[in-house]
């Protein structure tokens, strides 16, 4: 799991139960006692593969979380930007 990422257990039961591409625009995500709001999505497909890319704000930054069925196991991830690493 990226960026300390919990209780992705429960998230991923959640997302099984619904369609994936339902989260979208305006939908509240809560991570770590903030609540997110889903500003954009976007979906990817490439060939038999689909993934889903949200942006979310209401932390100190935007964040991308990601969200891709990989044979029926769910991969979730939060993207962030680290302006005190140099690449």
């Amino acid at each position: 799991m990226c960026c300390g990422f919990r209780a992705a257990r429960a998230r991923r039961r959640a997302l099984r139960r619904s369609d994936r591409g339902q989260l979208g625009p305006g939908a509240i995500v809560s991570h770590g006692g903030i609540d997110y709001v889903v500003r954009g999505s976007v979906t990817y497909r490439e060939g038999p593969f689909v993934w889903w890319e949200h942006l979310l704000e209401g932390g100190d930054q935007p964040i991308w979380f990601s969200v891709e069925d990989d044979d029926g196991r769910l991969k979730l991830a939060m993207w962030l930007s680290r302006k005190d690493l140099q690449l």
